[in-house]
């Protein structure tokens, strides 16, 4: 009942991260060569799981 809108807006969200991503590599592929597509795309899947283990470790380091 209350959850899905919450899912629905997730998944979009999630959908149009992934699309953007595809597109700048697409551009980047392009421009500079596949390498620096599969770089940029390394880098920010590095990068988002570095700000993935900062936010757990902070939520999780809060007292409630």
């Amino acid at each position: 009942s209350w959850f899905f809108p919450f899912l629905t807006i997730g998944l979009a969200g999630a959908l149009s991260t992934f699309s953007s991503l595809a597109l700048e590599m697409h551009q980047i592929s392009k421009k500079h060569g596949w390498k620096k597509s599969v770089g940029y795309a390394s880098l920010t899947f590095v990068t988002g799981l570095i700000a993935l283990s900062l936010g757990i470790f902070m939520g999780t380091s809060v007292a409630v």
